[in-house]
């Protein structure tokens, strides 16, 4: 076969191995110098896109595959290659078929620095032609969707080079430039900054980078001259940083996250923002508050609960207890609201963040309701979030938002856990994962589901000895008994209770050891269900050695060492039985030995 045989069968290769949605238009005819055809694609109505790139098709009786047969290389004149990578505007693909295996090949061409270093290299070298390497799974149709990938980096390129080609010195444009113009080219300019900077934030994230990530957005939010949206874009990102870096329990995040919200609400009502930005920013605001107030109604009701028979604890959680209600209502009537302004307003991604932030506590919230014997209006707010569930999964499917989808669909799962058809919603959500075509995101969420059914379980005794200590210190947070804050006499109470709650570092020395809370607890414990938060006792079973008091170490190992139990009572004992390596202390185990020795260790607290 003569060359232009070669070049007309591999043409036809080239154009019969397209998607049916790529429409093929030869340019052999036409002015544009070395360029075969250009490629459109079209839409599920067979209207062209504008989604274009020219396709220069070389056709070779067998192609030269080196490497280990990883690479097709192919040689193409400098004159040609530096046209395409100096002078066309559009994406260009370089496309070899082997006319023999009717192989397809393709190559992007401008965006390769590799390709355009090798050019310089040729032209001072004077040389005629130039090698093209081409990894050999760049294959068509087999990846045709890679290309169309290729093509959009290719246009990315080609759009910020010619942001970089400004012919005229920058001043002297704008010097020369009306009002009007420049107005525009701010508005421009800010907007483009909008788009750099949320793939920049979402890139630094995505990597790890939290600290730059950090630093950028920290300038971005602070900066007067940058868009509106941009600022709180910036925002976003700043409380996902806290996310990664600070407990989200904490009052440090709280109190940065409450701070942070404030701000967006200044920057959306200052810049004039759109309403689903001015919505969003009441969103985050809002949220903060809802989970404040409802974990703070929770765990009154809990101390309540707890504290029926115990007057004086009954009579200091009640005085606190009908404002905390009174304050967890007002916050639940305006979250609710606000979601139905958000639905009225069909602000459909406000809507898809803003479930996941607010159903959780507005189902702790309900919970608490149902507990309390008010089911009917516990029912109400389980319906009302029902319904928007059903609505944010209608909503991601139409939108293609799969992500959001997940998150809905996990919040499916998770609203209703503590009620009695929590299994059926868990059930519902493992059909609804089917509709996620995403298979990493598909097995994330039924990991998630998966575990949620695991926990649901559960019972209270197959909590692990940290998730206890965390149950205790989120109800004595709630309670305004901070065991972290240093000034809180209360909170200093409890933090000493959380401190022994676990004797295993003092029990594990011998068997016959038994550490037992006194019976004479003051109100923080009584409040947060925390025995520990009270004098203890050590005591010897074999021996009958008893030394009580505040703080576990301070009694085992005291400060002055010869009054200390171990020093006294434990160091040269003859009867002394460490346990065994792998014993573990665990409240079960606790709650056993205090009922086997109920009797003993009531006579001793009353010593």
């Amino acid at each position: 076969m003569n060359a232009k045989e070669i070049e007309r069968k591999a043409g036809r290769i080239f154009e019969y191995n397209l998607p049916d949605y790529w429409i093929f238009r030869s340019q052999e005819d036409q002015e544009d110098y070395g360029i075969d055809g250009e490629v459109e694609l079209a839409d599920a109505s067979d209207h062209a896109t504008g989604f274009i790139f020219k396709a220069q098709i070389k056709g070779q009786q067998s192609v030269n595959i080196i490497s280990s047969e990883t690479v097709v290389s192919f040689s193409l004149s400098v004159e040609r290659l530096k046209y395409y990578m100096r002078q066309i505007e559009v994406p260009v693909i370089l496309i070899v078929v082997d006319i023999t295996s009717e192989k397809i090949y393709w190559k992007s061409l401008q965006d390769d620095d590799h390709l355009r270093e090798n050019l310089q290299n040729v032209l001072e070298k004077s040389q005629d032609t130039v090698s093209i390497h081409i990894p050999v799974t760049n294959s068509l149709p087999e990846k045709h969707n890679e290309l169309l990938d290729a093509v959009e980096a290719n246009m990315n390129w080609l759009r910020v080079s010619a942001l970089n080609r400004i012919t005229a010195p920058i001043d002297k444009l704008v010097s020369k430039s009306s009002d009007d113009i420049l107005s525009d080219i701010l508005e421009s300019t800010r907007t483009l900054n909008f788009h750099i900077y949320n793939e920049s934030f979402e890139r630094l994230y995505v990597n790890g980078k939290f600290d730059e990530l950090f630093s950028v957005a920290n300038n971005v939010i602070n900066s007067c001259t940058e868009k509106t949206e941009t600022r709180f874009v910036s925002g976003l990102y700043i409380e996902r940083v806290w996310l990664q870096k600070i407990d989200y329990k904490s009052e440090d995040f709280q109190r940065l996250s409450f701070n942070l919200f404030v701000y967006l609400i200044q920057i959306a009502r200052k810049g004039r923002a759109p309403k689903h930005i001015r919505l969003y920013a009441i969103l985050l605001f809002r949220s903060l508050l809802l989970k404040i107030a409802v974990d703070s109604d929770f765990h009154y009701y809990l101390s309540a609960k707890m504290s029926e028979n115990d007057t004086l604890t009954k009579w200091v959680v009640d005085f606190s207890r009908s404002k905390v209600i009174a304050n967890a209502a007002r916050n639940v009537e305006k979250v609710i609201n606000l979601v139905n302004r958000i639905i009225l307003s069909n602000n459909k991604y406000v809507l898809l963040e803003a479930l996941p932030r607010v159903c959780p506590r507005l189902s702790v919230f309900a919970h608490r309701l149902d507990m309390d014997g008010l089911s009917d209006q516990a029912n109400y707010i389980y319906s009302w979030m029902k319904f928007c569930i059903n609505l944010a999964i209608n909503l991601a499917k139409k939108l293609e938002q799969e992500n959001f989808l997940a998150e809905i669909i996990v919040l499916n799962s998770s609203f209703k856990i503590k009620s009695s058809d929590a299994k059926e919603h868990l059930e519902e959500s493992f059909e609804l994962v089917n509709s996620i075509k995403n298979e990493s995101i598909k097995t994330s969420v039924t990991d998630t589901i998966t575990g949620l059914r695991d926990k649901l379980n559960r019972t209270n005794s197959d909590l692990t000895n940290e998730e206890e200590l965390e149950f205790f210190r989120d109800r004595a947070k709630a309670l305004g008994l901070d065991p972290d804050d240093p000034d809180n006499q209360m909170g200093q109470i409890i933090n000493q209770g959380l401190k022994d709650y676990n004797p295993e570092r003092i029990i594990r020395d011998c068997k016959n050891l038994l550490v037992f809370p006194s019976r004479a607890q003051g109100i923080p414990a009584r409040m947060v269900g925390l025995p520990t938060a009270a004098m203890k006792w050590v005591y010897c079973l074999e021996k009958g050695h008893a030394i009580g008091g505040w703080s576990l170490d301070d009694i085992y190992i005291s400060p002055l060492p010869q009054y200390g139990f171990k020093a006294q009572y434990c160091d040269g004992c003859t009867s002394k039985q460490s346990r065994d390596n792998d014993w573990k202390w665990s409240s079960k185990w606790q709650n056993e030995k205090l009922g086997k020795h109920k009797d003993l260790i009531a006579k001793i607290d009353s010593m």
